[in-house]
């Protein structure tokens, strides 16, 4: 990508960091003449349709921040298959570089940049914008110590899209909010939380939550409460230990309303504890100024070929130039061969010839015989050697899926031989069988002519990615993307992982198995609730059986008063109808229990003059609970009560403070 013009405006000239999500490079905005940073989207989100117009979305909301705390977004654009966005080049270094180089910071320097970063959040709460991921990572503190904070709005496109970086996961679950670890609704809350995060490391240098995956992690987050700051470091000033641990409550609500009321909180400690912040300007900062890059790079993947090794595909035949064989002989007489003719003395002058010896049909008949001899010889052996050179033709066999074994035997049964000439991996055929042939099935060749094999190596090996940790979204992918396939895919509750994370697979990570070969899942469905069910109007026995069937257990029986409830029958219980809880969980019941009317009759007659009464009732309702009091003449007509009580009960009578009547019931 170096060297390379997107937009036909800005060229990228050099790499200066990447993460789970982007690349990030320096670069140059031809138009205006300035420095940039240009942060180009990795291959597989820009395959996610959802999540590019999720991103856009969300930069383009971003890009209309103007902040000095926060890192400004140009330009937001493509360029054939590169998605990037066009953001203000700063010189400096991450939060997270400075707290590895030094420990941990100075008191002044952690106020100082947590009221900068509260002031980009106020800011771009405002406008409606959440960051969602507030980390040291994406913290820049400049030269001159002015902290900016970057990829505001980003963090939300990257819940719809795919991550596979574990590293980056890893690394940002340290700092969600636990309302983000359950997977509920992330508000400006979440950024206040995940500030307090980064405080609470920058004073310490060390995270308030430690795991050896991201779902441990984010369980932390939701139950358990980090270690105190003065407990970390003796004699830290109170009033800021609880500056940082109210923005770590685990509830919300218990969190300052806004990030403008935190910013009022922060401004009045830092007064308190001193606003100087002499060691950030001017800190040596190495590398420049840009920011150092997390994940590694991957060697491109290489591709086993095995081509056919062209040969000579016949026989070639060379031929002489034979010369012709002439045959000299005369076909007449010469001068001398004229037959001469004696005259033997003959009175009469005639000639007389010599008679031939009868010798000539004899060489005939030899001559004949021999051209025949001959004939028959030539004859024989043209046909002898005729049938030599005439080998059978066959046709080439299928070998294709056969075994090598296999292929040779059927090879030789026709006369053929078998030439191995290479092996490649196979998604298909396994070790050792045949996947390709020359020639092809079916070609006429003669025999003893070797047909060329490629065996198969089974398929690619390679090692089972770990997915455990990950959602479900972000398994199959890293699944796919190592050329596995997706298996089996199993929902189990769990009070320990969150809903949609994977807590098991088949096979494990780190075994060694083929490529394309299937790897299931077990995904968490998260907690397993149950709805209460409604017992008010209930008997014992009857609201014991509507729990059982619900997975609910009865829990203790209180007997109790209720206005208009039947006797023996539930009035009230808890947790209340339509909570949800765990399986198992004790419902208490409150039960109507059986009332008493109880007559009183009181007579005045005879001394003292005044009678001050008072009755006491201690029953299953109350105890020793007085419920009348008055003052009577001697003179006054006889008074009667009727007391409910509630067995066991005792009645106390008091007249002028001596016990004068009890009973019990």
């Amino acid at each position: 990508m170096i060297g390379k013009k997107l937009g036909n405006r800005y060229i990228l000239l050099n790499r200066v960091g990447g993460g789970g999500m982007a690349v990030v490079y320096k670069g140059r905005d031809t138009v205006l003449n300035r420095v940039v940073a240009v942060k180009v989207l990795r291959a597989p989100l820009t395959e996610d349709e959802v999540f590019i117009r999720r991103f856009r979305r969300e930069a383009e909301a971003a890009g209309g921040l103007a902040h000095p705390n926060i890192v400004n977004i140009y330009d937001v654009g493509q360029d054939g298959e590169w998605y990037y966005i066009v953001m203000e080049y700063v010189e400096g270094q991450t939060m997270k570089e400075i707290i590895k180089a030094k420990g941990r910071l100075a008191l002044p320097e952690v106020l100082e940049i947590g009221r900068q970063i509260a002031r980009a959040l106020v800011h771009a709460h405002a406008h409606q914008v959440i960051h969602r991921d507030i980390k040291p990572h994406n913290i820049l503190i400049t030269v001159d110590g002015l902290a900016k904070v970057t990829d505001f709005g980003i963090a939300r496109a990257s819940t719809g899209g795919t991550i596979t970086h574990t590293d980056s996961i890893l690394g940002s679950v340290h700092y969600v909010s636990p309302e983000q670890a359950k997977g509920d609704f992330a508000g400006e809350k979440s950024d206040l939380y995940s500030l307090g995060v980064v405080l609470y490391e920058a004073l310490t240098g060390e995270l308030p939550f430690t795991a050896d995956s991201a779902v441990g992690v984010a369980m932390k987050h939701l139950r358990e409460n980090p270690r105190s700051l003065r407990s970390l470091l003796p004699g830290f000033p109170q009033d800021v230990e609880r500056l940082v641990m109210r923005v770590l409550e685990k509830d919300p609500r218990k969190r300052p309303g806004s990030a403008s009321e935190y910013l009022v909180q922060l401004e009045t400690v830092l007064a308190k504890h001193g606003s100087s912040f002499p060691t950030l300007a001017g800190h040596d900062f190495q590398g420049n100024g840009k920011t150092r890059e997390v994940d590694g790079e991957v060697p491109d993947e290489m591709h086993h070929t095995v081509s056919w090794s062209k040969g000579a595909g016949g026989t070639s035949a060379g031929g002489g130039s034979g010369g012709s064989r002439g045959a000299r002989g005369s076909g007449g007489r010469d001068g001398r061969g004229q037959a001469e003719r004696g005259t033997v003395g003959n009175p009469a002058g005639k000639d007389r010839r010599t008679p031939r010896k009868p010798r000539t049909w004899l060489k005939l008949l030899l001559w004949s015989l021999f051209l025949f001899l001959l004939v028959g010889l030539i004859t024989y052996g043209f046909y002898s050697f005729q049938s030599l050179l005439q080998v059978p033709e066959v046709e080439v066999p299928s070998l294709i899926g056969r075994s090598q074994i296999d292929a040779e035997r059927e090879l030789s049964r026709l006369g053929l031989e078998r030439q191995i000439v290479g092996e490649e991996f196979h998604e298909t055929y396994p070790r050792g069988t045949v996947v390709s042939q020359r020639p092809e099935a079916g070609t006429k060749v003669r025999q003893g002519r070797p047909v060329e094999l490629i065996l198969s190596k089974g398929r690619e090996l390679g090692k089972v990615p770990e997915l455990e940790g990950l959602s479900q979204v972000e398994a199959e992918t890293l699944i796919k993307n190592e050329n596995f396939e997706v298996g089996r895919i199993d929902q189990e509750y769990s009070d320990q992982v969150v809903q949609g994370i994977v807590t098991r697979q088949n096979p494990r990570a780190g075994l060694t198995t083929e490529k394309g070969s299937p790897i299931d899942l077990v995904v968490s469905l998260g907690p397993d609730r149950i709805q209460v069910p409604e017992l008010s109007g209930k008997t014992v026995d009857a609201a014991r059986l509507i729990l059982q069937e619900n997975r609910l257990l009865l829990g203790p029986v209180t007997e109790g008063d209720q206005e208009g409830a039947a006797v023996g029958t539930v009035f009230a219980q808890e947790p209340k109808a339509g909570e949800m809880v765990s399986p198992g969980t004790p419902v208490n019941i409150f039960v109507q229990q059986k009332k008493l009317i109880i007559p009183v009759i009181m007579s005045f007659q005879g001394p003292p003059d005044i009678h001050f009464i008072r009755i006491l009732i201690t029953d299953a309702r109350r105890t020793s609970q007085v419920v009348h009091e008055q003052r009577y003449s001697r003179f006054d007509p006889d008074v009667r009560l009727e007391l409910p009580v509630f067995p066991p009960a005792r009645i106390e009578v008091y007249d002028n403070g001596i016990l004068v009547k009890e009973a019990s019931y």
